[in-house]
């Protein structure tokens, strides 16, 4: 299995050929319908002997690879496959062989999407993208959303020029919210018939209110999270649960630590630290992000929050902080907060990861500066898809 949700085979000549929807160790047919010098794509056109971990999807459009890539495949194995994907990452793009922990499971296989972005279609309405069809279609249902968003979706009925996507978001309590991003920044005129709030998100990524409140609230861990439209937050909330304690574990933290928390967003992460620290020094770029961490975190004294991007404040911050801990976007880390974060010199370096490739990309880069992976943890905050979430623990090279 290949990083990216596709089976990986080889045709004769050797070949590489990436497959959806296949399994390793099925023979199938497929049509190749993209040649490179390095490899081709294909789509499959039947399954001649099918793996034994073969079952069937619960979504009708699966065949469209829009929602998901894995609902083919026996939960169970999806686990196993995206361990070696994590496996076969770091040693090819890193050259390492770091202790990679067996994923731990999500608490829910289905229901379990709190949040979903919809684009709109050709022929009006909204969908999601076809990696099949190359184009948005339209979605009836999807077996990965809440009930709730599932409802919220088949009652959508709106025509907004400029607009380029919607997002909707539940949270914990079943407040619902649809966030746009439109070209125009003008607030269009909006009826809604149930209780729902929207809202415009701007091209800074901070929201303004058009009815109701523009954010959705999320408990994690018994504790309440404000989060605003255009903040980042997993749709997965009992897999964050999972991802904050092995945060803690990788952390190991005494009452008397302090802790420098990269890309801190509305506080889930940092809410954690703090209950088990010193001090929490958060950095993030979002002002709605900072706002919410704010609200969130009232409570909090031993916590500090600059809103700045990383790599313009994290250089000056006159500290040496024993616990650092970054959850960067998809991208990764720039090649000057690895340098900022190396300078400080911590004892433990813990990295979030929603991109197991870019952190291979990293963790090469901090190896070369003095740190090695020594372990992994993932969580499946996304079962039926080949996203996951990495806990990794860097510590000083001996």
């Amino acid at each position: 299995m290949a990083n990216g949700g596709q089976a990986l085979g080889r045709d004769t000549n050797n070949r590489v050929i990436f497959v959806p929807q296949a399994i390793p160790g099925e023979l199938v047919e497929v049509e190749v319908d993209e040649q490179t010098k390095g490899h081709s794509q294909a789509q499959l056109r039947r399954v001649l002997q099918p793996s034994a971990e073969r079952v069937s999807a619960r979504c009708d459009h699966f065949p469209d690879q829009t929602c998901s890539h894995f609902q083919h495949i026996a939960y169970p194995t999806q686990l196993h496959y995206k361990k070696q994907v994590i496996l076969d990452q770091m040693k090819r793009l890193a050259g390492l062989e770091p202790l990679v922990r067996p994923l731990i499971a999500s608490p829910a296989q289905w229901g379990w999407q709190t949040a979903v972005s919809l684009s709109p279609t050709a022929e009006g309405g909204f969908g999601l993208w076809s990696g099949r069809q190359q184009k948005v279609l339209p979605i009836a249902q999807c077996a990965l959303l809440t009930p709730g968003l599932q409802n919220l979706m088949q009652d959508l009925d709106m025509e907004l020029p400029g607009l380029r996507r919607l997002t909707l978001r539940e949270g914990s309590e079943g407040d619902l919210l649809v966030a746009m991003e439109i070209e125009d920044v003008e607030p269009p005129d909006l009826v809604v018939d149930f209780p729902l709030s929207a809202a415009i998100v701007l091209p800074d990524q901070t929201a303004a209110n058009l009815i109701g409140d523009n954010f959705v609230v999320q408990v994690i861990n018994g504790r309440p999270f404000q989060v605003s439209a255009g903040c980042y937050f997993h749709a997965n909330p009992a897999a964050t649960e999972q991802v904050t304690a092995a945060l803690l574990t990788a952390a190991q933290l005494r009452p008397s630590d302090k802790v420098l928390e990269l890309f801190s967003g509305v506080g889930v992460f940092t809410a954690a630290l703090a209950a088990h620290s010193a001090e929490v020094i958060g950095i993030e770029a979002n002002s709605d992000a900072v706002e919410d961490a704010a609200i969130n975190l009232d409570d909090t004294e031993q916590v500090s929050l600059y809103h700045a991007f990383v790599e313009d404040v994290l250089p000056s911050l006159k500290i040496a902080p024993p616990v650092v801990v970054m959850h960067p976007p998809a991208g990764g880390l720039s090649a000057e907060i690895i340098r900022a974060v190396v300078y400080k010199r911590p004892q433990r370096l813990i990295y979030i990861s929603d991109d197991v490739a870019t952190l291979a990309r990293d963790a090469k880069m901090f190896g070369r500066s003095g740190y090695r992976l020594a372990e992994i943890q993932p969580i499946d905050t996304a079962p039926q898809t080949y996203h996951m979430t990495c806990v990794a623990l860097f510590l000083p090279q001996k």
